[in-house]
């Protein structure tokens, strides 16, 4: 593939296929979710995908495996070992999400580390796009009580949520709030920056994700505190009022939707966290005391996991952390995790020390209220591609920037 050529497709495949959740594969009958599949249709076709160009880069360029950040080598490595483990000496059962959900990033950063500007403008372009159709998508579901995209089997759940794109209210939530908060950086109007929150806002109600709403409320005012700092007195103070002003307007627009519509049904129903999905969260604690330390060490076997469920009435465990301790142990799971958090933290390395801490603690507040991290999903790898392509500019010199200051503004939604 000619440069040309990759530059013109490229960008559309990887997002399109990105944005493929179970419920949109499931209407083109890729039969991911479900467990009587073949082994082929284990893995997500973007994963596929990504090994593929891996491959050809390989070959190309004669290396197998050349991050250039450490912490993006050692996590791959990390998770191929605890993969490898999982398949041989491991216990547990369903582990090839591995591939899809942590490695598939890792290869995303392989083949985007010596991309040019041009390539990841458009990527980032076809973001944006996605963005808006995945939460236009959300808001049109909840306004019509209707799953648009409907998979084959519907999670239960006591009040309607959208399906959006990505499938699971839970793996929206976590792509589509760490994308508000990205897109509000990366906007230099202030415009553009609350169009980005109230979309964000209005598609997490519409999927009824508290924790991502949550992680949006505690990081947004952080972020406009940080931009602030960029200004002198005078302008700082101009933009805080203006700030201000949009915030309370976006507020009191939020409000009358959801007082007028069932957007905000769930959220307001769980805002005393009295519905099941809170009390399961608390009960799945009580799981470990039927298992010993040493039982937890190296993980357990799917019959004891179920069992403990069982006996404690706990129909899901929705806590991705929990999980991996339950299938992998302690040892590989605090290994993992802290290979995890470097490699996300090393996403943002464009950006101030602050803000790559409020992005890491918002990902990590919103992931850990939920088991996508333990199912097949392509969240961590939007994260991921959002990172690559969209704060690149961040590093450029200042004589450098001023020469690509139009497409800075262009792809900043302005």
């Amino acid at each position: 593939m000619d440069a040309e050529k990759e530059i013109s497709i490229l960008p559309l495949v990887l997002v399109l296929f990105l944005f493929l959740g179970a419920n949109v594969l499931d209407v083109l009958h890729y039969p991911q979710s479900d467990p009587t599949s073949g082994a082929l249709f284990r893995l997500h076709p973007a994963t596929y995908l990504l090994f593929g160009l891996w491959g050809i880069q390989s070959v190309k360029y004669n290396t197998l495996f050349n991050p250039r950040s450490a912490a993006v080598r050692a996590f791959g490595l990390v998770v191929l070992l605890v993969f490898v483990y999982s398949i041989t000496l491991g216990k547990s059962k369903a582990n090839f999400f591995i591939l899809d959900t942590l490695f598939a990033p890792v290869l995303l950063v392989l083949l985007l580390q010596d991309a040019t500007d041009e390539l990841k403008d458009r990527i980032l372009y076809w973001l944006k796009v996605f963005f808006v159709a995945n939460c236009g998508l959300a808001i049109l579901e909840r306004a019509l009580s209707t799953i648009i995209l409907r998979p084959t089997e519907e999670a239960v759940f006591e009040s309607f949520r959208s399906y959006g794109l990505l499938g699971h209210p839970l793996n929206n939530g976590l792509a589509m709030a760490f994308l508000t908060l990205f897109f509000v950086i990366i906007s230099d109007t202030t415009i553009t920056k609350f169009f980005y929150l109230g979309l964000g806002l209005l598609a997490i109600f519409a999927f009824g994700a508290r924790t991502a709403l949550g992680g949006i409320l505690l990081g947004f005012p952080f972020l406009l505190y940080f931009d602030l700092r960029n200004y002198d007195q005078d302008e700082a103070a101009g933009r805080f009022f203006t700030y201000l002003l949009l915030f309370f307007v976006m507020l009191s627009l939020c409000a009358f939707v959801l007082v007028s519509t069932p957007f905000g049904e769930r959220i307001f129903a769980s805002a005393s966290f009295d519905d099941d999905s809170a009390d399961v969260r608390s009960r799945v604690f009580d799981m470990f005391r039927h298992f010993t330390l040493s039982d937890l060490s190296w993980g357990i076997g799917e019959d004891q996991i179920m069992t403990a469920m069982y006996l404690e009435k706990v129909d899901i465990i929705e806590n991705f952390w929990i999980i991996w301790v339950f299938k992998y142990g302690f040892i590989l799971t605090a290994v993992l995790g802290f290979s995890f958090v470097c490699f996300l933290y090393s996403l943002f390395h464009n950006l101030a020390v602050p803000i790559r801490l409020v992005l890491l603690g918002v990902i990590l507040l919103i992931a850990s209220g939920n088991n996508s991290m333990a199912t097949n999903t392509t969240t961590i790898s939007i994260i991921t591609l959002a990172s690559l392509v969209g704060f690149h500019a961040y590093s450029l010199p200042p004589e450098e920037q001023s020469v690509h200051e139009e497409d800075i503004y262009r792809y900043s939604g302005v």
